[in-house]
């Protein structure tokens, strides 16, 4: 009786400090049902201007109806702005007290003395100290100690406690919650019957990373909805991720899921007392992963020893943005297209490039495709090419021998390989050895042609000489002698006279 009559009072003194409407108090302790993590994700509807009230534990009074013992009385009170859509908080990171704001620390151990700390949800508050709040953003109010006295202070982002709310917009129907669990139905003195569940449900799968959510409100319920509540998992035994709707909403729209991925989705109704039932888990799956078409009419040409020339057009489907196009190049094209490749990367307005680097005389397989920013297109059909073979370079005989009878003596030409400097012409190009070739045929034909001739003239000469005979002859009125040398005949070189008498 003791306990009733301190609550009452309690109640009844924290009212005169406080304006507008005033949210029940909440017991800042992990044994009240207001703060047990089963509701950590549940969000309670507040509008400005309203008040609540945290009340600190007592090592005298109970405030709770519980017979359970308090594990400590030390506990601090951060408050952190949170994303409304965020259901899915990680309560070992998220109370991080140097990103949010200290409002207060249970540090009262005196008997019979009513430790707590009020404030009015505000945009503008009158001391500069207290946080203020935005209409349509969600706040936690939480704690990070464990009870001691040295956790006030703690470093620890871990959770031990949280409450959350939701500023609603001016005309959004928002009820104050009149019992003290906020409507946590399990410590409720007096339970009322849940609301029905929402019906018709509708799910649609317009995207890969996305769900639509329709729904018809409940037919029977215990008071007005202060906003919808959307289970949805991937597995049944999984625990919810859950979604918060606005009252007047009847659709929305999950998103960030994962593509070719079953859902199992349901939608409850919460009112001022509590959340109602929930609505029959219906399955959807998300579309496939919208990917990048492969690179059209894709070309090889201009094959080398050791590059190729490679063209494309872009993709007939693109998703996104093409960042850039990447160049798969790999030996050995007749393996599986698992293998590895050499991969280059190009500039997304660049729709042609060279490969260099390549071996001669190789097989090479080749593909393209585009990125965007999340992921890579499909490869276009891998192109196969040869690099050219090295040509190798071709000399005439080592030596060139050609032999004609010329006036009974030997003519040797000889055609030796020319060295590098030999090869060298004025412009530095290489002597064609096919030229070197009908060079010395040319110089034996005519070697042929001039021992011909000089053949020839011989034995005209030979023809046109007569036998010489020695003779004596007379001749009247006078005598002469002449001597000469025969050049024709080089055996027979010997001087001769003739004699001429003159006799009368």
């Amino acid at each position: 009786m003791a306990h009733s009559i301190t609550f009452l009072i309690c109640v009844s003194c924290l009212s005169m400090f406080v304006k507008g409407d005033i949210l029940p108090t909440i017991y800042w302790e992990p044994r009240a049902p207001a703060v047990h993590p089963d509701y950590w994700s549940d969000v309670v509807g507040v509008k400005l201007y309203q008040s609540v009230t945290f009340l600190c534990p007592n090592t005298k009074i109970s405030f709770i109806p519980l017979k359970t013992a308090s594990v400590g009385i030390y506990y601090n009170l951060y408050v952190r702005e949170v994303n409304p859509n965020d259901t899915n908080l990680d309560y070992n990171t998220v109370c991080d007290p140097k990103k949010s704001h200290h409002v207060y620390s249970c540090n009262q151990t005196h008997d019979f003395k009513i430790d707590y700390r009020g404030l009015q949800i505000s945009e503008v508050q009158a001391f500069p100290k207290d946080p203020t709040f935005k209409v349509g953003m969600d706040y936690i109010f939480f704690s990070t100690s464990n009870g001691l006295h040295n956790s006030l202070k703690t470093a620890s982002t871990k959770c031990t406690m949280i409450f959350r709310i939701h500023v609603c917009e001016a005309k959004q129907h928002c009820p104050v919650p009149l019992c003290p669990s906020f409507g946590r139905e399990k410590v409720c003195v007096r339970k009322s019957k849940l609301s029905d569940a929402p019906w018709d449900i509708q799910v649609t799968n317009n995207a890969s990373s996305s769900l639509k959510i329709s729904w018809k409100p409940p037919l029977n319920r215990d008071n007005a909805v202060a906003h919808y509540s959307i289970c949805y998992r991937t597995n049944t035994s999984q625990a919810c991720r859950t979604k918060i709707v606005a009252a007047h909403a009847n659709s929305t729209v999950l998103e960030n899921l994962d593509a070719s991925t079953h859902y199992f989705i349901r939608v409850r109704a919460v009112t001022c007392k509590g959340p109602g039932n929930y609505s029959e888990e219906i399955s959807n799956k998300t579309q496939d992963q919208a990917i990048t078409s492969a690179p059209q009419n894709v070309t090889l040409s201009n094959t080398t020893t050791s590059s190729v020339t490679i063209s494309w057009r872009t993709p007939r489907v693109i998703v996104g943005d093409v960042i850039y196009y990447s160049l798969c190049v790999r030996e050995e094209p007749n393996r599986s297209l698992g293998s590895d490749c050499q991969t280059t990367i190009f500039e997304p307005t660049q729709l042609s490039a060279v490969i260099h680097g390549l071996d001669a005389y190789t097989s090479y397989g080749i593909r393209v495709r585009a990125h965007n920013f999340k992921r890579p297109g499909n490869y276009s059909e891998e192109s196969i090419i040869k690099t050219l073979e090295i040509p190798t370079t071709e000399f005439p005989p080592s030596t060139v021998t050609s032999t004609q009878i010329h006036a009974s003596s030997t003519m040797k030409a000889t055609a030796e390989r020319p060295t590098a400097q030999a090869q060298q012409g004025c412009n530095g190009s290489t002597v064609d050895s096919m030229s070197l070739f009908i060079g010395v045929i040319v110089g034996a034909i005519a070697a042929f042609a001039v021992s011909a001739l000089v053949w020839i003239l011989k034995a005209k000469q030979r023809k046109e000489m007569l036998p010489v005979t020695t003779s004596k002859n007379v001749n009247q009125g006078y005598r002469s002698s002449v001597s000469g040398v025969n050049s024709l005949d080089k055996n027979k070189n010997q001087d001769f006279a003739m004699d001429l008498v003159a006799s009368k």
